[in-house]
């Protein structure tokens, strides 16, 4: 049993696949993440359509979820 909001299964496989240390990003639409990005590191699409979520929304179900050590 979940005990929290996150219930997006590309986000819990990928946050349970991530190591101490690991680095999540949080971007919009208009990152490049094609090319910006490491070769290993997983993209998850979030939005149907502009404007259903924003990144307050989002980071506010992720800090419910697990510890975070730091932010930039």
């Amino acid at each position: 049993m979940l005990l929290t909001d996150l219930l997006h299964p590309g986000i819990l496989a990928s946050l349970a696949g991530a190591g101490h240390g690991a680095r999540v990003l949080l971007a919009d639409g208009h990152f490049p993440a094609s090319t910006a990005v490491g070769e290993r590191a997983r993209t998850v699409h979030l939005n149907l359509a502009p404007g259903l979520l924003d990144v307050g929304t989002v980071l506010d179900v992720l800090l419910g979820a697990f510890p975070v050590e730091s932010a930039t």
